[in-house]
């Protein structure tokens, strides 16, 4: 979950950002998945890109797609970290 500090910088709209979610070894649950859309999509925030990383699932990826359509960023998914952040940074 985001800290106190981060948040209030994670929720200011007026800054875009590029976002790395590291999930590799998480059990991803409904709850997990439920929390990370609303997180997302939920703020005024622009995304530049954001990059998932260890999400083996389709059926996961798929709900994640979600984020994409409605904040109209590029989401892409990551087996390796490295790589991930090769995409997002410009």
């Amino acid at each position: 979950m985001i800290s106190g500090g981060d948040k209030k910088s994670f929720c200011r709209p007026s800054m875009t950002s590029f976002m790395i979610i590291n999930l590799d070894e998480t059990v991803i649950d409904e709850e997990i998945l439920s929390c990370i859309i609303d997180t997302l999509v939920g703020p005024q925030k622009k995304f530049m890109k954001i990059a998932f990383v260890g999400v083996k699932k389709f059926a996961d990826r798929n709900e994640l797609r979600i984020i994409s359509q409605k904040k109209c960023c590029p989401l892409e998914f990551f087996d390796d970290f490295e790589k991930a952040k090769q995409w997002v940074l410009p």
